[in-house]
């Protein structure tokens, strides 16, 4: 058996479960969505950053309802979820008092890819996900401003020397702290980190598991 892993969190989980000596190989991840050219200069000039973008699944690995707890202490700032008010109040089996979270039903191909690319900061708050994320490689792609919340095997834990992404506390109340002081210092993500990370990123977003299938 050969164990396809998409990075090194996996393999982690992967050899606790079976042990060390399993053939194990990392073949990244190909979303087909990072070869546009000038990646980096996707946000419009002149264009208002007025949300702070979650950028996931509604499930609460991914981290939604965090979300909304944060957009309840920080109700100065205006929140967006690509999902109706409806459909997440479902999910979530309570009514939404933020007034300060504005929801549509958007996919990244019907309006979400512009609304994440002009965001003040996207949130990719997975919980617990040892799995590249798609969200979270395109948010870094197509914004740069981008916030994790600290996990131990998640695959944000791999990007944790890239000052460019900010780790929130998993507490809403110490995260919602960091994350308005990091807007106050008017987000001075190093250009050098970004591009570095954006290029280590697009290198593990291959097919290269396709064709080790094939072969």
């Amino acid at each position: 058996i050969i164990f396809l892993a998409q990075n090194k969190n996996q393999v982690v989980l992967l050899t606790s479960q079976f042990g060390d000596k399993i053939d194990c190989q990392v073949v990244g991840l190909d979303t087909g969505e990072l070869k546009d050219s000038n990646l980096s200069n996707l946000s419009k000039k002149g264009v208002e950053r007025k949300f702070i973008v979650y950028h996931g699944s509604l499930h609460e690995a991914k981290g939604y309802k965090f979300f909304i707890s944060l957009a309840l202490e920080l109700d100065r700032y205006n929140f967006f979820i690509p999902y109706s008010k409806n459909e997440v109040e479902k999910k979530l089996k309570s009514t939404i008092i933020c007034k300060n979270i504005t929801f549509q039903n958007c996919k990244w191909e019907t309006g979400l890819k512009e609304i994440v690319s002009n965001a003040i900061i996207v949130l990719n708050p997975s919980m617990w996900s040892a799995p590249i994320e798609g969200a979270l490689l395109k948010s870094i792609t197509y914004n740069g401003n981008v916030a994790t919340v600290e996990t131990k095997h998640g695959f944000e834990a791999e990007l944790k020397d890239y000052s460019c992404i900010q780790r929130l506390n998993s507490d809403p109340q110490i995260a919602a702290t960091q994350l308005d002081d990091y807007i106050k210092s008017k987000i001075t993500n190093n250009q050098y980190d970004l591009n570095s990370l954006r290029k280590t990123l697009y290198k593990m977003s291959t097919n290269k598991a396709l064709n080790m299938i094939k072969n």
